[in-house]
């Protein structure tokens, strides 16, 4: 094993790596982060605030539809491009 190999080999064995954002596509970063930083309100009885817990539920809903709207909306100028290509190639 060649000393480049070696180093490389240590560098990702010591940070683990998180998947790649899709290109461009913002809006699961913000997922996640709204993930690691979303707290609920308790009550003293029964856990956690139930009307709490169906806001944030909302709030979650609300950024996985700006990804999907994100997501759609780049997919159909990668479909419209591809047919463009296509169309030229003819």
């Amino acid at each position: 094993m060649t000393k480049e190999e070696q180093v490389l080999q240590e560098e990702s064995s010591e940070k683990p790596q998180a998947p790649p954002t899709p290109a461009g596509n913002f809006a699961f970063d913000a997922i996640g982060t709204w993930l690691r930083k979303v707290h609920f309100r308790h009550q003293v009885f029964g856990g956690v605030n139930e009307v709490d817990v169906w806001q944030k539920i909302e709030e979650l809903n609300n950024l996985y539809e700006a990804a999907l709207m994100a997501e759609r909306a780049r997919y159909d100028t990668l479909l419209r491009l591809l047919s463009e290509k296509a169309g030229e190639e003819e």
